[in-house]
């Protein structure tokens, strides 16, 4: 801006001085992209011959030459729309990223001016533009005293690129695939959107995945950062992405956690058996956190997961517990509170704690939680879930020797609870009494028969 002042003072001063503005004129014309090189020459040729017939010992122009020097100043100057270029952006983007007060830093109104500002830029010099943009947003990114600026400059980069979509104008001379290579981090981060993802060839496509999904630190390809899993994610929600694209995001998911998968909004059926994989893993750094994937999806969305899944979810998760796992023995320990996680989920707790899913009995921690985790659930789940236990329990057999203490450290634990429930006139304690005493009965037939088939062993 200041240098258009400096031309301006320029023909003020030789209009004052009465001397002429011509060779000025055109010469920053050109500088400021108003005219080209070609019509350039062609205007100072005409400044040249202007002179020569003025003069009075020669002719007068021909009239073929005053129609061609007509037809050169309407073509050159007056029937060019008063559109700017290279200067004007030049100076815009110096605005952009180092004036701090040039706008207001909100969003709604940036965008307005951008779009207003490019309807006078000429589409020419949109590459230039866009070069300018990408190579300053590269310069400032990540310092965090250039925020404002780095805003700023995204909202011109993206009204740009709109621009050019709604104008129809093809980005294949604006050299994308150098500037990708050169500002990877700037020139993913743009078009890995639905909006502008389309005006990629398949090849920057490829590459643009790569470089979000593949990071390399140290020499080394890294997992991908969640922002770069949610952008990708948005792509494939639109349907934008290709088979090819889909593998290799997979591929680089396997570098990450359920937790971090979670995090980015993977889908849950994309890794739901990863949490069973890793409750199995006998470590407690992986076991923790599938307590946290739980807990931060919600019981509506764990809920609605396949039946049999649960209830293989819910084995795994007692057997973590039982092994020592802080985070998983607290989920446990909730279960016999009201809540209202599935009921699917809770029977495989149940079962766990005393038949394997082969059927095999053997007895672990925190039966007492989860038998009361199951009488809190309605009637027809509580019903479903006992009936199950007591047929599991009637094909039974010992997985390894089972000691009589055993067997009577459980059925201790359900006298007490039909003691009380024989005590207490609560309705929902007598509704919940017969199926009590139908499952103790069969625990104790169980105990019996399996004990005689030691002795016979024996």
């Amino acid at each position: 801006m200041k240098y258009k002042k400096k031309v301006i003072r320029k023909l003020e001063d030789l209009e004052g001085k009465e001397r002429p503005t011509d060779s000025l004129l055109i010469r920053e014309a050109e500088e400021f992209g108003l005219i080209t090189k070609a019509q350039k020459i062609k205007l100072e040729h005409m400044k040249t011959m202007r002179g020569v017939y003025a003069h009075p010992l020669n002719n007068a122009p021909t009239k073929l030459e005053v129609e061609v020097a007509i037809e050169l100043g309407v073509t050159i100057v007056l029937s060019q729309p008063p559109l700017l270029k290279h200067a004007f952006v030049k100076e815009l983007a110096v605005a952009i990223f180092e004036n701090h007060h040039y706008l207001d830093d909100n969003s709604e109104r940036v965008t307005d001016f951008a779009e207003n500002t490019l309807q006078h830029v000429n589409p020419s010099v949109f590459p230039y533009f866009f070069k300018l943009l990408i190579e300053n947003l590269n310069r400032i990114n990540g310092d965090i005293t250039k925020e404002i600026f780095f805003r700023r400059g995204k909202l011109f980069l993206n009204a740009l690129l709109k621009k050019a979509i709604d104008s129809d104008v093809s980005i294949e001379d604006w050299k994308v695939s150098d500037l990708l290579h050169n500002y990877s981090n700037i020139m993913a981060k743009t078009f890995i959107d639905e909006m502008f993802w389309p005006l990629l060839n398949e090849t920057l496509q490829d590459s643009i995945i790569g470089y979000l999904i593949e990071p390399i630190k140290e020499g080394k390809v890294i997992k991908p950062s969640i922002e770069s899993i949610e952008k990708i994610l948005n792509l494939h929600n639109h349907a934008l992405l290709n088979q090819r694209h889909l593998e290799r995001l997979n591929t680089a998911l396997e570098k990450c956690s359920p937790y971090y998968k979670m995090s980015a909004g993977v889908p849950l059926e994309w890794y739901q058996n990863e949490l069973i994989f890793d409750l199995k893993s006998r470590n407690w750094y992986q076991q923790n956190p599938v307590i946290d994937v739980l807990v931060s999806l919600g019981k509506e969305k764990i809920n609605q997961l396949e039946s049999q899944f649960l209830i293989e979810l819910g084995r795994n998760l007692l057997q973590a517990a039982d092994g020592g796992a802080r985070d998983v023995k607290d989920f446990i320990l909730s279960l016999g509170k009201k809540n209202q996680w599935s009921s699917f989920l809770i029977e495989g707790v149940f079962l766990e704690t005393f038949v394997n899913e082969k059927n095999k009995i053997r007895f672990k921690r925190h039966f007492q939680t989860a038998f009361m985790a199951v009488l809190a659930l309605q009637k027809d789940d509580r019903e479903r879930i006992f009936n199950n236990a007591i047929e599991l329990l009637k094909i039974s057999s010992a997985k390894t020797w089972i000691t009589e203490k055993s067997f009577d450290k459980i059925i201790g634990h359900l006298q007490d609870i039909v003691q009380k429930a024989n005590e207490s006139d609560d309705s929902n304690i007598i509704e919940r009494r017969e199926i009590i005493l139908n499952f103790t009965s069969t625990f104790e037939e169980t105990k019996d028969r399996i004990l005689a088939e030691e002795e016979e062993e024996e």
